[in-house]
Formats: C-alpha cells, structure tokens, sequence
C-alpha cells in the first residue's frame, strides 16, 4: 500500500513540475491570444484538411479558398480571408506559423490585441487587393512577367503579419525602429526586384501600409541630428552588404523570374558563389570597424555600379546600381567609422609564408599526378599544367579525365585548395586587429588609484589579465580585458573627477577605432551618465553589499547568528589574524591553496575569473588576508580583502574577494572570519567593509532594467546556482546586515548582448571547456 501511494505522489511531483515549466509559455500566451488563435485555427484546419501532407494545390477545393487576381475575376470575394489560414505545401507550414508566430507575436506583445487585429486584416486586404489591382492593369500589355504573374493563386497570413511588424516597430527606441524597418524593406524590395512572385508584391503594399499607419506613432525613423554614431554607421554598411548578396543569390537561384526580364551574366555560378562568401567576410570586417573591409567594400560598390550596366540586361542593370548606390554613399559618408588596423604582417614574413605555400601546393600537385595513375589518356606535363591552370578557374582543359574516386577528388582539390587559402587570409585580414598588451599603463592606473581613490572594486583592476586604457589627459584609467571582439570594462573609471566625466566617451571612441563592441561591467551609477549621452543601455547584474563601520556593534537579535559564531569559535580555540599572505609561511600558503584547489574540484567548471580572485590575488602585497587557525595550526578558512582607496592614497575600506573554508571543518567559520574581520578593520580606522557583489544575484528588482535581458541573467543565475551558488552566497551577506548599491552592465544595445555574453563567459571562465559548459545544462 506505502509503495503504490509513493508511486502516486511521485506521478503527482512530476505532473505539477511539468506544468510549472510551461507556466513561462502559458503566461506568454495570456499576452497574446490573438496570434494563438490563429495558429490554432491553422493547426486545426491544416490537420482536417490534409494540408500537413498533402499539398492543397493539388485539392479541388484549392480554387475556392486560395487568393488572386482570377479568383476575384470569377467573384471569390472572400478568398483574402480564408486563404489566410493555409500553406501552398507540407513544407511551408513550418516558417509560415513561425514567421506569423514571430511577427503578429511581436506586435501584439507591442501594440496590443486591438490594434494587431487592425493591422494584420487590413494588412492582408491591401496587400492581395492591391497585388491584383496592379497586375489587372500590367497584364493586358507585352510585360510576360505581368501576366504570368497575374494567373497565380496564394495562401497564407505573411502579408499581414509583415504590415503589424512594421507598424509595432515603429513604436520602438531609436536605432532599433530602423534596423527593424530598412530590414524589412530591404528583404521586400529585393525578393520583388529579383523573384517577382505574387506574395512579393503583397509584402511590398502590406510594408508600405504599415509605415504609413505607423508613422504617427514615432517622431521619425531616424532621431537626433541625423548623425550615425560609429556603431550604427557599420550595422548599416553590413546589412547593405549582406543585402548585395542575398540578392546575388536569389538571381542565382531564380535566373527567368522577376518583373525586369531573366538574369544574364557572364560567370559560372561557383564564380558567383565565391563573390558572395567575399562579400561575406567583408561585412563582417565592416561590423568589426576594419579600414581594409571599408576599402574592399568601397571597390565592391564603384566596381557594382561601374559594371552592373554592362554585364546585364537595362532594367536589372539599373535595379542593381540602386542597390550599389546606397551602399557607396553610406561608406563614402562614414569613412570614419573604420579604423581598426589589422596586424600587418612583415613583408619577409609575408614573402616567406606565400612561397612556403606555393612550393607546398606544387609539390602537391605534382605528386598527385604522379601517384594517382588512374587518368585517361594518361597526361603528359602539358597537359597537366593545362588543367591545373583551368581548375583554378573552375574549369577543365578537357584533355583527360579521371576514371576513378582518389583521381576526381584530386582534380576537384586543384580548384578548392586556393580558393580554401584565399578565403583564410581574407577572413584574417579583414577581422583580426590589433590586441593590446596586457601589462601596458598598469602602473600608471595604480598611480592613480592611490593619488585619487576609487571604488569598491577599483583594485580589481590591477589583476594581470586587465589590460589599461588611459584618457588623453592622463588623469582617468579603465581597466579592461578584449573577449571575442568586445572590450569590457571592469568597474568604474579610475582618476581625477573631472577626467572621470568623459573617459567613457574616450574609452567608446578607442574601442571603435580598433574594432571592438565597447561594454561595461559591475559599473555604478557614476558612468551611466555618460553612457545616456552616448544612448547606451544598461541593466542591473549585482549589488554591492557594504557594512558601515563607524557604528557597527553586534548586538540585539538580528546579530545572534554572528555572536554564535565569535563564541562557538573563542570555545574551540579558532584563532583569527589578518596579515599578508606573502609574508606567511610556505606550510600556511600551501594550507590555502589546497583549501582553494580542493573548493574549485567540488565545482563543475573551472575557478572563475574577472571580478573574481584567488590565491594569487591574495598573495598581493597590498591585499590583506584573515586566516582562521586552530590550535593545532591546521587552516579552517582563508578570506581575502582588496583595499579601498581614497584621496591620497588612504585606505578607507576593504573589499571582500576569496572566501574558502575546510569542508570539514569548523562548520560558522565564514560568519566568524568576516565578523572578525569588520571588528580589525574598524579598529584600524577603515570605514567601511564592502563584502562586494554576488554575479547575479540581487535583493529587488531595478526600475532602470530591461524586462527581457532581466529574464535571460535570471534563467544563467538559476543554470549557474547550482555551481557556484551566487544566489545563496548574496543570501548568506544579509546576515551582517548591509546597505546595497546597484552594480550595472552597460552595452550599446540588445543585439550586442549575445557578443557580450560570450565575452564575459571567456572572461569568468577563460579556462573552461564545451563539456565543463554541458555538465553545467546537465545538473
């Protein structure tokens, strides 16, 4: 009986979990019910229809449901409706609910359930509408595009969805009412340009309608002065770029289509291939601010324009240099925003690599043609050099061939193999920029830590792995490390108040010179100031906890947990100094850090990093360590302080970094080494303790965050937790009852949160590996 009823309360925990881990999508779909009701209604009339497999084109019904011209010709008035609910094949159904799933979704979360009905039904009306009005008045003349276009049928809700996205994106901040806006044009006018099928022309009215409706709601679609900053200046020369070449390979893909005739070039497709991965590592030079990726694209955009006119027919030759256009003056009118330097290469070490390549692609060459035998007729050195010269241009001398496999995968390799290196040096060239030294103006940041004072976290900043920004005038520092292309700060610039004031715009400026995502982290409210001048974002990522001293007594009943602890310690013979870890002896030292190895072995990835010392921080001359030592000189808990600098080079308090205890030891040894540490400290004149901030933890939520980047560092706090125990160590500081102080991260806008949280994982976890990160999502 006890095991059935174990076995039904197991069913029940596991039922309820279950339904606790939809109850994130549930409440998502409390705020949109409009879009999960049409999915709905796809979903079921998909399944009773047949329609998820079994195309409805193909059905005899598929004329009375399905939009277009001819249907509203023979009097299907209703067809703009309920072909809304359908895809042409199987296939589609997948982006067509998650492309309406996405863009009504969106819409509605922005605009709400009235406006996104509007605009999604109005959307669809005056896109099929429309479409068929405009090709009933081109099909009756000589364009053939017109009237074969004219007899097509379409399904779908796209059109609408495509109309709110634009209308709720018009009802975003600046730059993202932008980005979102020149995307989606973009994507139509270009699918028009160079498909031409029915549903593009629908996007392209349902767009126009939905800037129309939306525009009211926003200034303009560019706000300020009309100035780009850096950063904005290279999305936009990248997402041209990107555009170029998604409109190369649709005119690959669809050569006879679209309504300026068929496409005409003079090169083989693996020709126009290569062009697009080129203009590919351009873009992401662009991104990257490389002045080498600005001039490339420059030559892309005059050599377009110059060319477009001459290697195809009039109309497409005309649609291609609008296209080359923009792009040219975007560059021509930011060429400042590309200065990143690449890391130039000696002229010996460069002549040295490319003959050291060349010599070895020949030797290849010439022992593949003499081990591999199977080669009809057998070629002479002619005749091998003849096609080696025409595989390198995709082609073949058509004086042989190969008979078997090893011979076919040779020849093939004569063309992939430069093309392989090519691309490589390119990708090098165009990406990789300087890198600085890591030891470069330490000192002078020390300087300035000691004449002007910092913050709680200030002497972080002097760790090996930071390398040191200094401001023109020499009076501010920012400590910061180069992950993945980004460059984080780490805390609050360092130096004389007035220079503090503008070193995050000096900082910004000389990140973008060398290419790299500038971003802040455990920042207080002193730079963001600077960072609303620059229209940066931020959000809240942990709180400082600090401890006044002046007045700090351990008594009354909040403080009986830590009275327990100097007791229980005082009855055991638990004995606590603070003193240099440098000075101790090599038996003490080796105490910590087997404390610390044997602490970092519990953990399912490695000893962190950045805001996050260890035993060698602690070994640090001006670092103060509390040792909590029995008497048999055995090591129960090891804590380290960083100093808190003020003017002077005064030290008015101290900061909290390494905390590790004997897992088998005195079990209240932390509540003991920090109560005992505050009473040293105090006695010594500090003013306060700050017992520094837990990553991802945080006491109340912060007016000034962003809902959705909240979610995200909630969702890794919760993965981490069961790690690293950020949450319950933030939990375990209330005991000693601090005031908090916000520490934020500061980045230049959402799309660079995905950039940044890749370069603050290598930062706390330079040393971790792709299983250490799975046994992590495995727990």
């Amino acid at each position: 009986m006890s095991q059935v009823s174990t076995s039904s309360g197991s069913s029940e925990r596991e039922s309820t979990s279950f339904l606790q881990s939809l109850r994130p999508l549930l409440d998502i779909a409390k705020r949109v019910p409009y879009t999960v009701s049409i999915v709905v209604v796809m979903v079921v009339l998909g399944f009773v229809s047949q329609a998820f497999w079994r195309p409805i084109s193909e059905s005899g019904w598929w004329p009375h449901v399905a939009y277009g011209l001819p249907a509203l010709e023979e009097g299907r008035w209703w067809t703009p409706i309920s072909g809304a609910f359908f895809a042409r094949i199987p296939a589609q159904y997948i982006p067509v609910l998650g492309g309406y799933i996405l863009m009504a979704g969106f819409a509605e979360w922005r605009l709400g359930t009235r406006w996104t009905v509007i605009t999604t039904v109005a959307g669809q009306l005056f896109g099929t509408l429309g479409a068929a009005a405009l090709l009933a008045i081109f099909r009756n003349g000589d364009w053939t595009w017109a009237v074969d276009t004219g007899r097509a049928l379409d399904v779908g809700f796209s059109t609408g969805a495509i109309c709110a996205l634009v209308v709720a994106a018009m009802t975003l901040r600046a730059p993202w009412r932008a980005r979102i806006v020149v995307a989606v044009f973009g994507y139509c006018l270009v699918s028009l340009v160079w498909v031409g099928l029915v549903w593009d022309i629908e996007h392209m009215l349902a767009a126009t309608l939905g800037l129309a409706i939306g525009w009211p709601r926003a200034r303009s679609l560019f706000e300020g002065d009309g100035h780009l900053s850096r950063h904005e200046a290279r999305v936009i020369a990248t997402a041209l770029i990107v555009l170029i070449a998604f409109a190369q390979i649709l005119a690959m893909v669809f050569p006879e289509d679209g309504p300026l005739g068929p496409e005409e070039t003079v090169v083989g497709r693996p020709l126009i291939v290569l062009f697009v991965v080129a203009e590919l590592l351009v873009a992401a030079g662009l991104h990257r601010g490389s002045r080498l990726a600005w001039s490339a694209a420059t030559a892309l955009a005059i050599t377009g324009l110059l060319t477009s006119t001459a290697l195809r027919p009039v109309p497409r030759g005309v649609a291609a240099a609008v296209v080359f256009l923009p792009l040219l003056i975007v560059l021509v009118r930011t060429r400042r925003a590309y200065t990143a330097k690449v890391i130039p290469p000696s002229s010996t070490r460069m002549t040295r690599d490319l003959a050291l390549l060349g010599i070895g692609f020949m030797l290849y060459v010439v022992l593949g043609f003499i081990v591999i035998e199977d080669f009809t007729p057998p070629p002479d050195f002619v005749m091998e050099a003849r096609e080696l010269l025409a595989r390198l241009f995709f082609s073949s001398s058509g004086t042989f061939q190969a008979t078997g496999r090893p011979g076919r995968v040779f020849l093939v390799s004569l063309s992939l193999i430069p093309i392989i290196v090519f691309f490589s040096v390119l990708l090098l060239l165009l990406i990789r920029t300087r890198k600085p030294v890591a030891t470069v103006n330490r000192e002078r940041t020390i300087e300035l830590l000691h004449t002007y004072g910092g913050g709680n976290l200030s002497w972080m900043t002097t760790w090996p792995d930071n390398a040191h920004f200094i401001t023109a005038d020499g009076q501010a520092a920012i400590a910061y490390q180069v992950k993945s292309g980004t460059a984080i700060a780490l805390g609050d610039p360092i130096g004389d108040s007035s220079s503090v004031s503008h070193a995050v715009i000096e900082f910004v400026h000389y990140c973008e010179t060398h290419g790299w995502m500038p971003s802040f982290f455990s920042s207080t409210r002193v730079v963001l100031p600077q960072a609303q001048s620059l229209a940066y974002r931020y959000v809240q990522v942990a709180e400082d906890t600090v401890i006044d001293l002046p007045d700090l007594q351990f008594k009354g009943k909040a403080w009986q947990d830590v009275r327990t602890a100097l007791n229980r310690a005082a009855k055991s013979n638990i004995q606590f100094r603070v003193v240099r870890l440098v000075d101790e002896s090599f038996q003490m030292v080796q105490q910590a850090r087997g404390i610390s190895e044997q602490w970092v072995s519990d953990k399912g990835l490695p000893e962190m990093g950045f805001t996050l010392g260890g035993i060698d921080e602690a070994l640090d001359p001006e670092v103060r360590v509390g040792l909590a030592v029995d008497d048999h000189g055995v090591l129960q808990g090891i804590t380290s302080w960083l100093p808190v600098y003020g003017p002077d080079g005064v030290v008015t308090g101290w900061t909290l970094d390494v905390m590790r205890r004997l897992p088998d030891g005195f079990r209240p040894v932390m509540e003991f080494m920090i109560a005992s540490a505050c009473l040293a400290f105090k006695e010594q004149g500090a003013l306060t303790v700050s017992l520094s901030g837990a990553p991802l933890a945080r006491s109340e939520d912060d007016v000034d965050s962003i809902g959705a980047v909240d979610t995200l560092l909630n969702q890794l706090g919760e993965m981490l937790e069961p790690v690293y125990g950020f949450r319950s160590l933030h939990q375990f500081k209330t005991k000693f009852k601090p005031r908090y102080e916000p520490m934020y991260m500061v980045f230049p806008d959402e799309a660079a949160l995905p950039r940044v949280g890749v370069a603050l994982t290598q930062a706390f976890l330079p040393d971790a590996r792709l299983r250490d990160y799975a046994s992590v999502l495995r727990s």
